[in-house]
């Protein structure tokens, strides 16, 4: 689909790298995911203060960023979360919903320390 505005709502991704890519965003959320919060023009994800999460997740929006540019992709940490913000314009927000849907809203069970 192509917007008035920007590119196409389209990743770029062939099958093999797609599912790379989402396993990737799995394993991340599923190690330090604290919240996700839909937006009215996207998606809202924040993580527990964890170096390798950070890194992890500054990879994962600098790849997304080249296979989906029709979204805007930030990253901002600070000492106490890394949060991950998507947004695009009123074509592309249903899109983002449809991609992190199947993470759960809300806190996550926390783990035990190591």
């Amino acid at each position: 689909m192509t917007t008035a505005s920007g590119p196409s709502i389209a990743c770029t991704l062939g099958a093999d790298d797609l599912r790379t890519r989402q396993e990737s965003w799995f394993a991340v959320i599923d190690a330090a995911l604290r919240n996700k919060t839909a937006t009215p023009t996207g998606v809202r994800l924040e993580f527990d203060p964890d170096p390798k999460a950070a890194q992890t997740l500054l990879d994962l929006v600098a790849s997304e960023r080249s296979c989906c540019a029709w979204a805007s992709w930030s990253l901002t940490t600070t000492q106490h979360s890394t949060c991950v913000e998507v947004d695009a314009d009123e074509s592309g927000a249903p899109v983002l919903h449809a991609m992190f849907g199947r993470i759960p809203d809300g806190r996550r069970a926390v783990r035990p320390s190591s």
